[in-house]
């Protein structure tokens, strides 16, 4: 009996000892794929940090925000040009750019560090633009002041409410080329009533492109470009890659 449980107990063993063989040589034959956390994404098979990619879209984010805020002298200023590059960039619509996501509304002084200022306009603008500590003059009733002593941007407002509608934007086509990533985007601008959505090529609302049903007020921007697509206005976004960031390079209209 006992001669048959030591036989029993080798056995046992020894198919371990092959199981454990078995696994050794699939995973050296690649038939046992090890999962692995990727940190970059594929475009049209170029590589891109996933960390990278993710701050171009903080980028267009706020400039969709900033940019479309009507109560500003910045309204709409990245489409009343043809084409933008960074160096040209008006240096004080920059520095608002780069403080608009600490602006709250409140009635209450507020202070922003200017490191994380200099820090965001250089994500954003890289060594082409170059940094200055500056008064924010943002409209005719308000400014983001900048105090030399503390090293400090202040101010007060009250609240501080992004549009909802106003110019929109939507992504159409991202590509990489060498260094660069080239993001083509369709953009116009829309007014609704509580029927319907009216689209525009501009601001000035001086060619109506056509209207889509403001359904439960919610306009749905697939429509639109499946609708109008040809007729908008095509914008090409060109960021420039600058050791781990992709800084803005230029913002141009693309010339039917």
């Amino acid at each position: 009996m006992e001669n048959k449980k030591g036989w029993i107990i080798t056995i046992s063993i020894l198919i371990l000892i092959i199981i454990g063989l078995s696994t050794f040589i699939a995973y050296d034959k690649g038939l046992i794929i090890k999962k692995k956390e990727t940190s970059e994404i594929v475009i049209n098979d170029i590589s891109i940090d996933l960390n990278a990619y993710h701050e171009i879209g903080k980028t267009l984010d706020v400039f969709d925000r900033a940019f479309n805020n009507k109560n500003t002298s910045y309204y709409g200023y990245v489409y009343n040009s043809k084409k933008i590059i960074v160096e040209n960039f008006d240096i004080k619509a920059a520095l608002y750019v780069s403080v608009y996501k600490y602006l709250v509304g409140t009635n209450n002084l507020q202070y922003i560090n200017a490191n994380r200022v200099k820090k965001d306009f250089e994500k954003i603008f890289g060594p082409n633009l170059k940094y200055v500590k500056s008064d924010i003059e943002v409209s005719k009733d308000f400014a983001v002041k900048y105090d030399t002593e503390n090293n400090v941007y202040y101010y007060q407002l009250t609240p501080f409410i992004d549009e909802e509608y106003g110019y929109q934007t939507v992504n159409i086509k991202t590509k990489l080329e060498n260094d660069k990533v080239v993001i083509t985007r369709k953009v116009y601008y829309l007014e609704t009533d509580e029927k319907n959505a009216y689209i525009y090529k501009d601001a000035s609302k001086s060619n109506l492109i056509g209207t889509v049903t403001n359904t439960k007020k919610s306009v749905s921007s697939s429509e639109i470009i499946s609708k109008y697509g040809s007729k908008l206005k095509t914008y090409k976004y060109i960021f420039k890659q600058n050791n781990n960031y992709y800084n803005l390079y230029s913002i141009e209209q693309v010339e039917k």
